[in-house]
């Protein structure tokens, strides 16, 4: 069972990655940061970092938020 638990929790991983990429890039855009690195300037790093971070931050919760809610679903099943 802990092996299929994983793997649909890999599953779902990727689903959060996918959104959080798509919203990312479309935060990116709105906010005027850039993603690619050869397109940064040096003036610009801090910005793209703190944007990065916030990323980072938001895939995590998001992550938390799936896995309290597989665990929930187990306990409920």
């Amino acid at each position: 069972a802990l092996k299929h638990y994983d793997a649909a929790l890999l599953l779902d991983m990727g689903e959060v990655l996918d959104r959080t990429i798509q919203e990312a890039k479309k935060d990116a855009s709105l906010e005027n940061v850039s993603l690619i690195p050869s397109d940064i300037y040096q003036n610009e790093t801090g910005k793209t970092a703190r944007f990065l971070d916030r990323v980072e931050a938001e895939f995590f919760s998001e992550m938390a938020k799936e896995m309290e809610r597989r665990q929930s679903d187990r306990k409920n099943s």
